[in-house]
């Protein structure tokens, strides 16, 4: 009696890799499709390695590591999407299980925009390695997410004496933010996306060199702002991570960041790596 054949499982950290890999294989050979790209890797003269499988490879089966060598070799640049992440970013640290490798992430990246804090001296690497997940997910959160959208508490300061002095200081507690109406984080980049629609106008390029004349540090600063791949890295790695709560916050919050600032199918290895998270630790 014949037996059906088992498809292969899809594993989301692999094929969101293989995926991002192939499309820069299609991207850099000029091909449109895989077929296209297969056609291709048979007219250049790669001889010797058989027939690929090329949808195998699209649905997450590793490719040989000489096979990704040898496109390298024709395709230069490809390796490195394949090891590190599209533009060098770190995007399979921040998909998988390496909790080290995430948290050195996290800390170069604090480490170094340091000096946007107040008291950048504390901020140093030893410190930062010693660091819980939720104080460097704090930092991060302040230094990228701009005080319109973070929750403000009045609390009472006491000085030495006994002496007491209201002011207004930001408390950030990060379990109140997935019970607001709004998302802050997609909030945030809605208005990221239109402000760059507006700067492409040609009012809006005039008001970009005004912006710049009077206030280069604040102009500037607009890198830290969930337009920027690198902070949508950081973010994916907070979400794997914080506890529940936050971690759908996060994730809810970079559903479009993820899809417009890499693909489809990052964005969909993401939130399947974070569903079994959860179901793993419920």
């Amino acid at each position: 009696m014949a037996t059906e054949k088992k498809e292969k499982k899809a594993r989301p950290y692999e094929r969101a890799r293989n995926r991002c890999w192939l499309l820069a294989c299609m991207s850099a050979s000029a091909t449109s499709s895989l077929a296209r790209f297969e056609d291709w890797f048979f007219a250049t003269g790669l001889k010797g390695y058989g027939e690929k499988q090329w949808w195998d490879y699209w649905s997450g089966v590793s490719p040989d590591p000489d096979l990704v060598d040898i496109i390298d070799c024709q395709l230069e640049g490809t390796m490195d999407v394949f090891l590190v992440g599209p533009a060098g970013l770190p995007l399979w640290v921040a998909l998988g299980k390496d909790e080290g490798s995430q948290n050195e992430v996290l800390d170069d990246f604090l480490n170094e925009h340091r000096d946007c804090f107040s008291v950048p001296e504390k901020l140093s690497l030893k410190s930062l390695r010693g660091m819980s997940i939720e104080d460097k997910a704090f930092l991060i959160f302040n230094l990228t997410v701009p005080e319109k959208y973070k929750i403000k508490e009045q609390v009472e300061k006491h000085d030495e004496g006994g002496n007491h002095e209201e002011s207004l200081v930001w408390e950030y507690k990060f379990s109140e933010y997935p019970a607001l109406e709004k998302n802050v984080l997609a909030e945030y980049y809605n208005e990221g996306v239109q402000a760059k629609n507006y700067m492409d106008t040609y009012q809006g390029r005039a008001s970009k060199l005004i912006a710049l004349a009077k206030d280069k540090k604040a102009y500037l600063f607009n890198r830290y702002k969930l337009s920027n791949p690198v902070v949508v890295v950081v973010f994916m790695i907070l979400t794997k991570l914080l506890d529940r709560e936050i971690k759908e916050f996060f994730r809810i919050g970079l559903q479009e960041p993820i899809k417009d600032l890499f693909n489809e199918h990052v964005l969909e290895s993401f939130n399947e790596i974070n569903k079994k998270l959860e179901e793993k630790n419920p």
